[in-house]
């Protein structure tokens, strides 16, 4: 299937795993529309709502493969605020199991109704929803 964003880790070409329980931080202030654990390939999931860029557009950012998870649907956040630690992928075969996170950025509110939408081999649903995180962050920087 297509991939919704970033995978984030620091395993080393000889040490994976190296993030496991690291701290995962708000990438910038507002509330929390979803947090909890869901199991499967998410496990834990954290969605923070942004708000609306100046345009109108909506902003939501999913944390996943989450641990620890520190806040509830409904809390405020702050830029820096830890939410998680990095946790451990699910799966139902050993390979696809490791620790690092999951992060992507939805400009609909496709993750506010389902936190763990997931667009399969939908390429349309890919670039409907989702942006490139690392360029939306950039782009959108204060």
């Amino acid at each position: 299937g297509y991939h919704t964003g970033a995978d984030l880790n620091l395993n080393l070409p000889a040490q994976f795993n190296a993030d496991k329980g690291k701290p995962i931080y708000a990438i910038g202030d507002g509330i929390v529309s979803f947090a909890g654990e869901v199991g499967g390939s998410w496990q834990g999931l954290v969605v923070i709502d942004h708000g609306p860029l100046p345009d109108g557009t909506p902003v939501f950012v999913r944390y996943a493969h989450v641990d620890n998870i520190l806040v509830q649907t409904g809390d405020p956040v702050q830029r820096g605020q830890q939410v998680a630690q990095v946790g451990e992928s699910g799966g139902s075969r050993p390979e696809y199991r490791n620790f690092h996170l999951h992060f992507d950025i939805s400009t609909t509110t496709i993750l506010q109704q389902n936190p763990q939408h997931w667009p399969g081999f939908d390429d349309n649903s890919v670039r409907t929803n989702y942006v490139d995180p690392r360029k939306f962050i950039q782009d959108h920087r204060p």
